[in-house]
């Protein structure tokens, strides 16, 4: 390729990817707002269990920090995971709470992870989706039993109740470890 050829190229991409840009800020910043979204249920989501890393695709890869910690993004498409990372970590450096976040986009192959391995109580949040799981499980009806153990959990906010149902929806075969597995089909 002669010189002229690779400085028409490389003006061309310049171009469009200014053109990108532009089209981007118009829109209002798609990927901006997204990240935004992603934090806010994030945020939600991670009072409810820890998130979890997902296998990162091939492809474009990026980092962006957050103080000690990363962002850490992977896309198949073209600039995505770059643009991401920026934005999540944009957002999680002005946020004064603990956030964790764990996302995989099947269209376009992206994930993105902070604080995959963090852990966090949950509270009383957990207590719905007791009952959304016991709900599932029982295909919409409860024995006497598991309802008048959901309305201590839920009008009582009764612990005992809700220990009791999350065993009951788990594979208790290590005692000490229960495995939520109803709970885990809920979700």
């Amino acid at each position: 390729m002669t010189i002229e050829k690779k400085a028409e190229k490389k003006a061309e991409e310049k171009g469009r990817a200014r053109a990108g840009r532009k089209a981007g800020a118009k829109s209002g910043n798609r990927a901006s707002k997204w990240a935004a979204g992603i934090i806010a249920l994030a945020a939600s989501v991670s009072a409810v269990a820890p998130a979890h890393a997902v296998a990162l695709p091939s492809g474009g890869t990026a980092r962006s920090a957050v103080g000690a910690a990363t962002v850490d993004c992977s896309s198949h498409r073209p600039g995505l995971a770059q643009r991401l990372a920026a934005d999540l970590a944009k957002r999680l450096k002005s946020r004064r709470s603990m956030a964790s976040l764990a996302l995989y986009d099947r269209t376009t192959a992206t994930t993105c992870t902070y604080g995959a391995h963090k852990r966090y109580d949950s509270a009383s949040t957990v207590k719905p989706i007791v009952l959304g799981a016991l709900l599932l499980a029982g295909k919409g009806n409860l024995t006497a039993k598991e309802a008048e153990l959901a309305r201590k959990m839920i009008v009582n906010s009764d612990n005992a109740a809700t220990t009791t149902l999350w065993r009951k929806l788990s594979d208790t075969s290590n005692p000490q470890k229960p495995n939520p597995v109803a709970i885990q089909r809920f979700l």
